[in-house]
Order: structure tokens, then sequence, then C-alpha cells
């Protein structure tokens, strides 16, 4: 089937299948919902997903209640057929291949749907695929990670060792953290793994007598062990509140025209510490040094952010959203500028 031929005789048929398609996987990965929670998730008018639904309910493969929408069996048939079709006709490559010259990085994969659940069965896809032959796997928290693990199924031929907890406690919601991720991982994968019980910012006399206790210095053990760290990037205002930092330090964060947060170290676009806060967890040396490193951020706003943690290791493997990516090659004024690597 080449629906890129199709559609020079029938224009509208790729936007009428990727609409679909979008609103199969979203009810595929979030089970029942109703048409304005669909709607506004896909960035869709409502209007559109119940012409849509009515199609795809006429079809079976989905189910309509009072409760709201939900996928059947024949529409999940239908997402796992026409995966690899819909990546191929929406894939931008050779944006993916520009954005890895210009970032001076490893790899870039480019999620170009405007659903959150596509962006993260990409991640999923890219992460196993990584993940073979590595024994401890390092796992930082927050929403996207939390997305992206949601939605990881042990795959054959993938086995893990350990799973470590890259950084301590951060924020109040427990369902984010790292430590609840790795534990979460370790059971559906069937391996073990290590946590850090404790606040991410702290201070340094705290931090050095916290790194002499048996438990916590394992878990730091293992992380320098790690071969392979999957974390999501973080803009530094949003960083500095997660940790909440003094008035003084946002001061100076936003002075210092600091973009990005990564293991306790602010840093401004060329990717130059402007703040280092004591932090449990990877460090920036052992971060450095790797070169398996999994990084992943969605949305417009992180795009100076990525820019800046891509120039910290070349041997990252990066996913983003198409409006990350389109931000990015804007900033960069689409050309390769190597110079601030």
């Amino acid at each position: 089937m080449n629906l890129e031929k199709i559609s020079t005789f029938i224009p509208e048929i790729k936007e009428i299948f990727s609409v679909r398609y979008q609103i199969l996987f979203h009810l595929h990965t979030y089970g029942l919902s109703g048409r304005r929670v669909v709607s506004k998730k896909l960035d869709i008018p409502e209007r559109r997903v119940r012409k849509e639904v009515s199609f795809l309910e006429l079809k079976g493969y989905v189910a309509s209640s009072k409760k709201g929408i939900k996928i059947t069996k024949s529409g999940i048939q239908v997402i796992n057929s026409f995966y690899h079709l819909y990546e191929e006709l929406y894939v931008d490559y050779k944006l993916e291949k520009e954005l890895e010259e210009i970032l001076n990085i490893k790899s870039v994969k480019i999620c170009t749907s405007t659903s959150t659940s596509m962006c993260n069965k990409l991640s999923s896809e890219v992460f196993l695929k990584m993940a073979k032959n590595k024994k401890v796997i390092g796992i930082t928290g927050g929403t996207t990670l939390k997305g992206v693990v949601d939605v990881l199924k042990p795959n054959k031929g993938v086995s893990f060792t350990e799973f470590v907890a890259a950084r301590g406690v951060m924020g109040q919601n427990a369902k984010y953290q790292a430590n609840t991720l790795v534990e979460k991982l370790a059971k559906r994968f069937g391996g073990t793994y290590s946590t850090l019980y404790m606040p991410d910012n702290l201070e340094e006399e705290t931090l050095m007598t916290l790194k002499k206790d048996p438990h916590i210095n394992k878990s730091l053990e293992q992380i320098e062990k790690m071969d392979l760290l999957l974390f999501g990037i973080g803009t530094a205002d949003s960083m500095a509140l997660q940790r909440g930092l003094s008035s003084s330090q946002i001061k100076k964060i936003k002075e210092s025209s600091a973009v990005a947060e990564t293991f306790g170290i602010y840093i401004d676009k060329k990717g130059n510490k402007v703040l280092e806060v004591p932090t449990l967890g990877v460090s920036m040396e052992k971060f450095k040094k790797m070169d398996s490193i999994l990084a992943i951020a969605y949305g417009r706003e992180k795009a100076n952010a990525v820019m800046a943690v891509c120039s910290i290791n070349s041997s990252l493997v990066l996913v983003i959203d198409k409006d990350c990516a389109e931000e990015i090659k804007k900033l960069s004024g689409g050309k390769n500028d190597k110079s601030s690597n």
C-alpha cells in the first residue's frame, strides 16, 4: 500500500488517516475517554472527533457509551497493522539528520504527532532498542518520564539486571519520583532496583553525611555502574521551582540567562555552568563520560534547554516532538554551528 501515491489522487487521505489513527492510539493508551478529552489531548476540534468516532464505531474499531469511548480488539489490530505505515508517512528523516548536525549528537528522533501518547510510544521504542545488552539502567523522575514508563512493555530479547533511581526525591507527588518509576519497571521487567529516598536538594554538609549511609552509598555506587541513562530535559526556571531554590538562587539563574538544569547544575545556552546546587544522584562527571544516554523533551518551550544539554555530551540520543524540533531549527537558523560544543 503506497498512501503517498494515493494522496496525489485523493489529497485528503493522509490527513484523514492521521486523525483516525491518533484517535485509536489515544484510546489504546489512555483507555475509556470522552470526546472532549480526546479533542483536547489531540488538539482536534470536538466536532471532528465526533465525526471520526462515528466512522470508527461503524467499522467496529471503537465502542461508545454514556461513560465515553473505548477501543475494541479490532481497533487494536488496526493500530498494530498501521503503526509502521504511520511512521513512514510522517517521520521527517531529513529534519532528524539536520538536527543531529546542528546539535552535534549521536541521534535525533522526532515525534510528528501532537499526541503525547504517540510521543511516549516512540520514546519507549527507542529506549528498548538502546537497552539491549545493558545491565544497569538509570532513570530520573518527572511527568514526561512517567508517561514513557507507563507505556513500556517487556520485549523479547531485552532483559535487565537492575534499575537505579538516578536522582533523589523532588516535589511532593510520589508517582513522578525516580524511586517509584524504577520500582515499577523492575516489577514489570523482572529486575531489581535501587532507590534514593532522600531530597534531591540538600546542603553540602548534609549531603556529605548522607553519602556515608550504607544504603545511600550502595545506591550511589550502582549509579556509577549504570550503562544507560534515561532522563527528561527540564528548563531552568521550572526545575528551580521544583527544587525549591531560594529567591537569591532563582534571581541568579534569571540574571545569568540559564536555560536548563542538569543534575543540579544550571547552564546557559552554550552549556556553561552558572549555578551548582548540591544534589544526590548522578554527577555531571558521570553524565559527561557516558556513551549511552536517552534524553526526552516535549514542547517548543524546551528548545533552548535541549540545545544547552546537548552541548555537554555528544553521545546523546534525543527524542523530541515536532514543536520542539521546529523551534530548535528556528533558533539555530537551520545551520550546523558546532562552535559552542
